[in-house]
């Protein structure tokens, strides 16, 4: 798929904040990859995005390998794999931790993604809710008691077992800094970010 036009990389107006975006647009391609084995892990990458998006711990871990697991952020200043998950046990709370710190919130712009028989490539541009304080615990100057929202460009390698569950993440972006993130004013913020699935009312 190729959108013909590319997302722009500027932040989104928060009034078009939708989790459910990529989720949306990934639905209406289930079963056009021309063969089994590639409509089997397209449907593995839309359950994925549709579990994630709500964050159903649960059912977003079902869609992960057992078998391996291999993430990587090649624009992380501290190495590639450093604080990603390596197997199955360590996915497990990472995926806990993206819910729990409530940073699970994704608008998705896509407009490359291209289905392969082990692979699966999407490029765009995200934009992701976080909590202030959890930007800060990461070395950023910006406000705690804010809500921000994270725009840039992201491509990632979506890598499948030979069951068609997802083993894993190679992501390309630029080196993130706080130039990447924008204040959401208060009345901005969806509702949803103040429910967490797993921690319960969210308090800044």
């Amino acid at each position: 798929m190729y959108a013909k036009k590319m997302a722009e990389s500027r932040p989104l107006d928060m009034r078009l904040f939708d989790p459910r975006a990529g989720y949306k647009l990934a639905s209406s391609l289930v079963g056009r990859f021309g063969s089994p084995r590639r409509n089997a892990i397209f449907q593995n990458y839309v359950d994925h995005v549709d579990t994630e998006g709500r964050g159903d711990y649960a059912g977003l871990m079902a869609t992960c390998s057992k078998k391996f697991q291999s993430y990587a952020a090649y624009f992380s200043p501290a190495g590639p794999t450093t604080g990603l998950p390596q197997s199955y046990a360590e996915l497990e709370r990472y995926y806990y931790d993206l819910v729990a710190s409530n940073t699970y919130l994704i608008h998705r712009e896509v407009d490359k993604l291209i289905v392969g028989d082990d692979e699966l490539f999407v490029d765009g541009v995200i934009h992701q809710l976080y909590p202030g304080s959890v930007l800060v615990k990461r070395g950023l100057r910006l406000d705690p008691k804010r809500v921000h929202q994270l725009t840039a460009r992201v491509a990632v390698a979506f890598l499948f077992d030979e069951d068609g569950l997802g083993a894993g993440e190679h992501a390309y972006a630029p080196v993130l800094d706080e130039s990447h993130y924008t204040p959401v004013e208060p009345e901005l913020v969806p509702e949803v970010f103040w429910n967490n699935p797993v921690t319960g009312r969210v308090v800044l």
